[in-house]
């Protein structure tokens, strides 16, 4: 099994995210859930992860969005992990 992280800012996007999707049957379990990328970033550093599924527009990503955040904290640290995007925009 594959490990995901579900990182939103929207505690109803991530719980349909959890729960919508038979992530079992795909092969993965859910490690865990961030509301930000910062508290995403801490989870992966105390936690090994295969696959992150991250909101593209999220008030702390506003800045940066997520490209950047993949292209440096996220890929420099966590090269290991899949990054994927979403929006529920």
């Amino acid at each position: 099994m594959y490990s995901l992280l579900i990182v939103d800012d929207e505690l109803l996007v991530r719980n349909h995210l959890r729960t919508m999707i038979n992530w079992e049957r795909h092969g993965f379990v859910i490690a865990g859930e961030a509301s930000n990328g910062q508290e995403a970033l801490e989870f992966l550093a105390r936690k090994k992860t295969d696959a992150v599924l991250s909101d593209i527009r999220m008030p702390s990503f506003r800045i940066f969005g997520c490209r950047s955040w993949m292209a440096s904290s996220f890929q420099a640290k966590f090269s290991d992990a899949t990054l994927i995007c979403h929006s529920s925009c």
